[in-house]
């Protein structure tokens, strides 16, 4: 992509007690993580759900905290009213 940034951006568009559900409207792509199955799903458009990545553990933002001294540094993340901008290649992709 000739050094130019390649962006993502999702927006939180529902949550219930097992799923995240992400939404990209410019691409028409969702994503859900699943906690229960421990996995990350896509969807472009009206192709079904596929799994693409496992869910290897999972942090709330307390317990991420809690461990600064131990922990790697958290990366900034740009947002915008409840969306996250996501950069491929520029941090692990473990959820």
């Amino acid at each position: 992509y000739n050094n130019k940034k390649l962006e993502f951006e999702f927006r939180e568009v529902r949550r219930h007690n097992h799923s995240i559900y992400l939404y990209d409207q410019s691409r028409d792509i969702a994503i859900r993580l699943d906690m229960r199955r421990k996995k990350v799903v896509f969807k472009n458009g009206k192709e079904p759900e596929r799994d693409i990545y496992d869910i290897v553990s999972v942090k709330s933002l307390d317990e991420v905290f809690q461990t600064k001294e131990t922990a790697a540094p958290v990366p900034k993340k740009k947002t915008n009213g409840g969306s996250a901008i996501y950069s491929p290649g520029t941090q692990n992709r473990g959820f």
